[in-house]
């Protein structure tokens, strides 16, 4: 008896505690196509982990997301509704995916999976890519999740390519909840990355019911795909390859995880992506939809349909298929069935419960009679049952002036014709009648261009919008600890002269160029960056970035000379005036030459005066602490807000805070063809020395 009762106590003191409510992951992919895994037809990528997980699972062949490009669709999978329903079928600026200091995002006030989730007791996590705003109030810390790790939109919005839209976007940022934690971060990283957190994050809630929503940066927006070296090394199909194989590598990852923590048995895992791939836009042909017809971005069945496995040992059978139509809406009402909760019943939603397809039930059919196909706030095509409609719409519609470009009726049969090749409109007059009704049918309810809908719910809008930047008041360490300055004592440019500083850049995207062919840019004995016009010291010299600049923050190090002028601009305009001595004495100076800010292209500004004059004596080196936030534009470009200094700081003390500058337009004067509104270090009347210098 008393080893029984030993043996008894053993096992309670080794068996895991498990929660009795069942755990939930689900993982997104970004860009990934229908063909691109070895369990929906790839011959190309190696993908062992995700193979066995349908092996082990179901594999549904008619998964459907809500859009065929990222924020429409991943605002599907969280609401439960088709993006039309929530207004998130485009962003603030009538662009297809919501950007960096976005106005708009999800509403906070629509429910997310995560809060009913969150109601049964769930612990919450997001880690990867968010994408339904970049403002703290639509981060998913406001929309139902406990935590979150990741970027908030696309890794290919960066500040290197902001000016080609006439935005300006800071560093690409890594955030933890609220705070970003690194910028610019390497998207290379990142399958890594969000993997040892997931991993992190079951350990650690094993004990209790969790939900992990994991979307992935990774294929990418970029021309090139996301992967990291150790995978690139080993690939046999090049970058993309090695991409998809280190999202193989991440599942195995969890999987393990689950097995050894013993949760592996009381975990639903739902494996799909966010649409279809955008093959046209890479360097190299990578991404396959097929055998379906399109790509994402598109109403074709490539951009819509995607692959999805779903897991969960002794619930859903092993090894089985499912050709019924489920959508990525449906996730929500089963997952909250699940959980023992319910989908929100104040509001329509367009999600049904699908569990009965799931777990293998063979009388389980397709909760839903019609799918629509929107590409931004247009109706393109329509399905029911096996008939899909390409509808005659005007595709240029939304674009005033345009000519019209009308698409014709296509009919096709999928279960048949699954490339969308034979149009059978002609041969079933009756059958697309009844689907145009359908499509009638939608656009009352879900609207379309220039046409609201009878049930759509306005989306998050906030006026002053500001970047995710990395913490800290000016003065203070903004800059990691081992992060490298641009110019560095003891090395200037890298030791480099003023031909080969012309063509330097940085992995952070920040490089300097010389505006002045005279200038010289020399290394001193000390091996500070020298800015000097050798040709004419009289004429002013400037050494400025590649990239325009907007909100951000500079540490620097300066040295002037006895008569030299210099000044730090900000957009190219707006500028703290370093020092101005030449051809005055210490007693003239004033405080626009010692501290004051204004706008460098008009001569008629007053300025404004430092609070303190806190400049030293020529020769002496100072340092400037800059926390700048440029000017805000509304829609139609008007300005709605003036640039403001923010803090500025001179060899330690405060000498602005909260200035504002106004300007009329955004024009600078530093511009040309490739760029406008850099910051720009500026040199004349004799040598000025710069050291020390990190720009965020």
């Amino acid at each position: 008896m008393a080893r029984l009762l030993l043996f008894s106590l053993s096992l309670l003191l080794f068996t895991p505690v498990v929660s009795a409510k069942p755990n939930l992951i689900l993982v997104v992919t970004d860009n990934l196509g229908y063909g691109d895994v070895g369990c929906f037809g790839s011959t190309v990528n190696r993908t062992p982990n995700l193979d066995r997980m349908a092996e082990e699972g179901i594999k549904l062949t008619d998964f459907y997301v809500g859009s065929s490009v990222c924020t429409p669709s991943r605002a599907a999978f969280m609401s439960g509704s088709y993006p039309a329903r929530v207004s998130m079928e485009l962003s603030g600026t009538r662009r297809p995916v919501i950007q960096p200091v976005s106005q708009k995002g999800l509403a906070p006030g629509e429910i997310t999976v995560a809060e009913i989730l969150k109601q049964q007791d769930y612990a919450t996590m997001c880690i990867g890519k968010w994408h339904l705003g970049d403002q703290p109030q639509f981060l998913p810390t406001a929309q139902g999740f406990d935590s979150w790790l990741g970027v908030p939109y696309s890794e290919d919005m960066i500040a290197t390519t902001g000016p080609r839209l006439g935005e300006m976007w800071p560093p690409l940022p890594l955030v933890r909840d609220d705070v970003v934690v690194d910028a610019p971060v390497d998207p290379d990283t990142l399958t890594k990355l969000y993997t040892e957190e997931a991993l992190r994050f079951i350990r650690e809630k094993k004990a209790e019911p969790f939900f992990l929503y994991l979307p992935h940066a990774a294929p990418g927006s970029s021309d090139d795909a996301i992967a990291s070296d150790e995978f690139l090394e080993r690939s046999q199909s090049g970058k993309y390859g090695a991409c998809i194989e280190e999202l193989d590598w991440s599942m195995g990852e969890i999987f393990q995880c689950l097995k050894e923590e013993g949760l592996d048995e009381n975990t639903l895992v739902i494996w799909t992506s966010d649409n279809g791939a955008f093959q046209f836009r890479r360097v190299e042909p990578f991404g396959q939809n097929t055998p379906l017809a399109g790509t994402g971005g598109t109403a074709y069945e490539g951009g819509f349909r995607v692959p999805c496995i779903a897991r969960w040992p002794g619930k859903i059978a092993a090894g089985s298929v499912s050709d019924e139509l489920v959508t990525s809406m449906d996730l929500l009402p089963t997952l909250a069935k699940l959980a023992g909760g319910q989908p929100p019943r104040d509001r329509q939603i367009d999600g049904r419960d699908v569990w009965a397809i799931l777990s293998g039930d063979e009388e389980a059919k397709s909760p839903h009679e019609i799918f629509y196909y929107y590409k931004a706030t247009q109706l393109r095509a329509i399905r029911s049952g096996k008939w899909k409609l390409h509808l005659p719409v005007n595709t240029n519609a939304s674009r005033p002036g345009v000519k019209p470009r009308f698409e014709k009726v296509m009919l096709f049969d999928l279960d048949d014709d699954l490339g969308e090749t034979n149009n059978l409109a002609a041969e079933n007059p009756e059958i697309v009648q009844d689907l145009l009704m359908l499509a009638e049918t939608g656009r009352e309810t879900l609207g379309d261009i220039n046409r609201p809908g009878s049930e759509q719910r306005p989306a998050g809008w906030l006026d002053n919008a500001a970047s995710l930047r990395m913490p800290g008041l000016p003065g203070e360490r903004w800059f990691p600890s081992d992060s490298v300055p641009l110019i560095t004592p003891g090395a200037g440019l890298f030791g480099w002269d003023r031909a080969s500083a012309n063509g330097w850049s940085l992995a952070s995207s920040v490089g300097l160029s010389v505006d002045d062919p005279k200038l010289l840019v020399a290394s001193t004995v000390e091996g500070d960056a020298v800015i000097h016009n050798l040709a004419n010291p009289k004429e002013g010299s400037y050494l400025k970035t590649r990239n325009e600049t907007g909100d951000v923050q500079v540490h620097l190090e300066f040295q002037m000379a006895e008569g030299s002028n210099s000044g730090v601009y900000l957009m190219g305009r707006y500028e703290v005036q370093l020092f101005d001595s030449w051809g005055k004495d210490a007693e003239s100076l004033k405080y626009s030459d010692c501290g004051g800010i204004y706008e460098a292209d008009d001569d008629k500004s007053p300025g404004v005066a430092p609070t303190e004059n806190a400049c030293r004596p020529p020769g002496e080196w100072q340092s400037l602490d800059i926390e700048f936030r440029a000017p805000r534009f509304d829609k139609s470009g008007a300005k709605i807000e003036d640039a403001m200094f923010v803090n500025v700081r001179l060899n330690g003390v405060t000498i602005h805070e909260n200035s504002e500058c106004s300007a009329p337009t955004r024009s600078a004067i530093f511009k040309d063809e490739a760029d406008e509104g850099p910051l720009v270090l500026q040199g004349d009347h004799g040598p000025v020395a710069f050291r020390n210098i990190w720009i965020r």
